[in-house]
């Protein structure tokens, strides 16, 4: 199995820094903002009492998730398959699945396990055939697995019980590389 931890660029690690700074200002300032408001009318201390309450929880989200949460996307490769024992129990499985998991920390959860016959298209942040792509595939079925934004983006496009599914994801040039070994051995 190829697999490959995704973190935050260096710029996005500093951008996740300074609003966790500017959360925490936010957080020990509130009593202040607090009787500030004191002095307002009413409404107008609720709307700004509301906005730095909800402000906060938008920054505290966004450091969440994008600088505690990564994701690990791995392929199954053939040499791997040949060292798990037969008939143990174990899942079977082919070359080419992909595993994609949402990490906290060193502890992950499994978002998505895709076969390779389900797999349809592999598109580069092209904005045209990436558009293009994602008008033919339903609103409800995106799912975002990055969390460097633009950088390096892909979108997994594959077909499961009829519908279609696109995945945003940010691998690297040697993921890629494997996934397109891996599928073609699958198709061979």
């Amino acid at each position: 199995m190829y697999a490959e931890i995704l973190q935050p660029s260096a710029k996005e690690q500093k951008i996740n820094i300074a609003c966790l700074i500017a959360a925490i200002m936010l957080l020990i300032a509130i009593p202040y903002i607090h009787r500030l408001c004191l002095m307002l009318p009413p409404v107008i201390r609720e709307v700004l009492m509301l906005s730095a309450y909800l402000l906060m929880i938008l920054l505290f989200y966004r450091v969440y998730t994008r600088l505690v949460c990564g994701f690990r996307y791995a392929i199954v490769l053939e040499e791997q398959l040949k060292l798990l024992p037969k008939g143990r129990g174990v899942i079977t499985m082919t070359a080419g699945y992909i595993v994609i998991d949402r990490m906290y920390g060193s502890k992950g959860t499994t978002e998505a396990i895709i076969a390779p016959e389900e797999i349809k298209n592999i598109i580069s942040f092209d904005r045209k055939l990436f558009y293009a792509e994602m008008h033919k595939t339903p609103l409800l079925n995106r799912k975002l697995f990055t969390n460097r934004g633009k950088e390096n983006l892909h979108a997994l496009v594959y077909e499961r019980k009829g519908q279609r599914y696109l995945c945003l994801i940010a691998p690297s040039a040697t993921f890629l590389e494997k996934l397109a070994e891996a599928l073609s051995q699958t198709q061979d």
